[in-house]
């Protein structure tokens, strides 16, 4: 939690497009390849939204051996097809922006121009040198956003739906981990049981 808020207020001080994809990640559990190819468009500020409809992700070209390319697709399952409310300081940063051209990148403002998977990683990096936590994978976003809602009291099924994932056990096995402050507040529920 200390290193969330920490990171959270370096993106958020003089935010730029980039600092405002890790952010935005952060805060919906978006996953890199997502928000790689995730547009302006995709994005409702009226009703307060975001839909995600593709992937962005480098595959082997199977032509030329050794060489990759870019390709933008649906996303991985039916499930990660979806829409997702976004929380109310969020859409204030993102109404700040306002964008030109809807079709542009969220990252980049540029309807060409894109950041790919790899380099949202190094991107991300960068920010955790600048905040002084450690280094961890991009993917540690979708975790961090999972056990927080959790910590909040998010239900499971509406975490489960806004992960995209199938079903619920998948969520609660690999993206929610309770900190050790979360298991002393379960446990001193007990306290109620007993008068001493």
């Amino acid at each position: 939690q200390k290193e969330q808020k920490k990171l959270t207020a370096y993106l958020t001080n003089d935010i730029d497009l980039t600092k405002l994809g890790m952010l935005f990640a952060l805060y919906t559990g978006v996953r890199c390849g997502e928000l790689c190819a995730l547009k302006w468009v995709d994005i409702d500020l009226y009703n307060g939204f975001v839909s995600i409809n593709k992937t962005m992700q480098r595959v082997q070209c199977t032509d030329e051996i050794g060489k990759t390319k870019i390709i933008v697709t649906p996303p991985k399952t039916p499930n990660s097809n979806r829409i997702i409310p976004l929380p109310k300081f969020l859409i204030a940063i993102l109404k700040s922006f306002d964008p030109k051209n809807e079709n542009a990148y969220l990252m980049t403002g540029n309807d060409e121009k894109f950041i790919e998977p790899r380099h949202a990683q190094n991107i991300f990096n960068r920010c955790l040198t600048n905040c002084k936590i450690s280094k961890i994978n991009f993917h540690a976003l979708r975790h961090s956003f999972a056990t927080r809602c959790i910590e909040l009291g998010m239900d499971y099924k509406t975490l489960s739906e806004i992960l995209g994932h199938a079903s619920v056990s998948t969520t609660m096995n690999l993206y929610v981990h309770s900190s050790q402050e979360q298991k002393r507040k379960q446990m001193n529920k007990l306290n109620i049981l007993v008068k001493i």
